[in-house]
């Protein structure tokens, strides 16, 4: 045909149409061969056919415990019905339609379904999985709003932090030493401490002191 079009010189869509007009019952009459029977040989199409589930492809799986068929990187889950309430552990089949379509059937009759969502188990009973709340974002340092409402009162009785290192001409200037707030002695390292300033009144030695001279001489036991 390409042969023909191109030796009618048909370079428009009118032109080549005009070419196939003549050529189609040239063709024919040349080598077209009479039926052997008048009649029609195609079949009618039964009415209660659908075309969709056999025009298409189908694949075989197994649903699982949860009630979903997994095809691809998609995965169905199968709704309960007053007939079957659950699908889990039978043979289903996936029809992908050639608009890309998916339809679970089982047993010749189409299965309601729907794309799983995260947490297909909680649809078993046609409930709908709870909202989840969103994650609270995460403040400095991985500190949370609570920690940080707790620890409020702490750094407000420290220094004030150092300020931030500042840019100048592309060099990060250095950034003052952290300071650390002094810790308290306990009561225990306070009443040893004076124990030893009564042993050093007295003449004795730093060596000389021994812990059990300086426990003896706690106030009200000498």
């Amino acid at each position: 045909m390409f042969a023909e079009l191109r030796l009618a010189g048909a370079t428009t869509l009118e032109r080549a149409r005009a070419v196939l007009d003549e050529f189609v019952p040239r063709f024919n009459r040349r080598f077209g061969v009479p039926p052997q029977r008048s009649e029609p040989a195609f079949r009618p199409l039964d009415q209660q056919l659908c075309l969709e589930q056999v025009l298409c492809f189908q694949h075989r799986r197994k649903v699982d415990r949860d009630n979903t068929v997994r095809f691809q990187l998609q995965t169905l889950q199968l709704l309960p019905a007053p007939e079957r309430p659950s699908y889990a552990g039978a043979t289903a089949e996936v029809l992908e339609g050639l608009d890309a379509q998916l339809k679970v059937r089982h047993a010749g009759r189409i299965v309601a379904a729907q794309e799983a969502p995260p947490g297909p188990v909680s649809l078993r009973n046609g409930h709908q999985p709870p909202a989840v709340s969103p994650v609270a974002p995460i403040g400095v340092n991985h500190w949370d709003e609570r920690w940080t409402a707790h620890l409020a009162p702490l750094v407000s009785s420290q220094e004030p932090e150092a300020d931030q290192p500042d840019f100048t001409d592309g060099e990060v200037a250095a950034a003052p030493p952290a300071t650390v707030a002094p810790r308290q002695p306990t009561f225990l390292q306070r009443e040893r401490w004076k124990a030893i300033q009564q042993a050093r009144r007295k003449g004795m030695s730093l060596r000389a002191i021994e812990p059990k001279n300086t426990c003896a001489a706690e106030p009200g036991r000498e």
